[in-house]
């Protein structure tokens, strides 16, 4: 079953957006990055590199925050995302399950590494909402109601297409202003909190590569490409 697209959220102007995908040798790995936020491509890439052999998918971007307590800078490992947005309706299974959980044990080693930097990670579910400002305050108001953790527009993009593929995969977003209370990326505080925002996904770039250039443990295995979803499927 497949649901109507929906649309997603503030973006800062310096905000990078990468997809790290491993292949099964670590000189394979292929970093992926677009200049501006795009879920049509970040979904490309990763059914690109599952196809290719990759062993695990981690994105890294930006996110409105919809915590009270979320403050600029703070990163998310979030559990599993909320597809709000159209490119993963392809990878839904029969029930049109919107919802695309991330690699617990991924998760795990990426919250680790983020701690032992000194970060302040914070878990939980978050949306992917793929058109950018399009998102209202009644948006955010049942996303903050709902617990959600966090908005972007391109980590479900990311997860669908690697679950599909059964890889292994994570993510890591910088929170770039908080949208529960009422902050905008184009507040002066926020403009000025760019080099905090910089350094932390610097921060996620420095924790992620370790993790994706071991995880799984049997990394050094034989190249072998992955089945097509379809193939995967029962």
């Amino acid at each position: 079953m497949r649901s109507p697209p929906s649309a997603t959220t503030r973006k800062s102007q310096d905000q990078s957006r990468v997809c790290l995908l491993c292949a099964p040798r670590p000189w394979e790995t292929t970093c992926f990055g677009t200049p501006e936020p795009t879920a049509g491509l970040s979904r490309v890439n990763s059914h690109l590199a599952c196809v290719l052999g990759a062993r695990c998918a981690i994105f890294i971007g930006t996110c409105g925050g919809l915590l009270d307590d979320a403050a600029a800078g703070d990163h998310i490992v979030p559990d599993a995302v909320y597809a709000d947005e159209s490119s993963t309706r392809a990878y839904e299974g029969p029930a049109g399950d919107r919802l695309h959980r991330a690699d617990p044990s991924v998760s795990r080693r990426l919250t680790m590494a983020l701690t032992g930097v000194g970060c302040t990670v914070r878990r939980g579910l978050t949306v992917t909402h793929q058109a950018q400002l399009a998102e209202s305050w009644a948006d955010i108001q049942a996303w903050h109601k709902a617990g959600w953790a966090g908005a972007e527009m391109e980590a479900a993009s990311v997860l669908a297409p690697a679950a599909a593929f059964a890889v292994p995969a994570g993510a890591i977003l910088v929170i770039a202003d908080n949208l529960v209370a009422g902050q905008s990326v184009f507040d002066p505080e926020i403009r000025e909190g760019r080099t905090r925002r910089r350094g932390a996904l610097a921060d996620a770039y420095k924790v992620a590569l370790p993790v994706i250039l071991t995880h799984p443990d049997d990394a050094t295995a034989p190249f072998a490409s992955h089945p097509s979803p379809q193939e995967a499927a029962p």
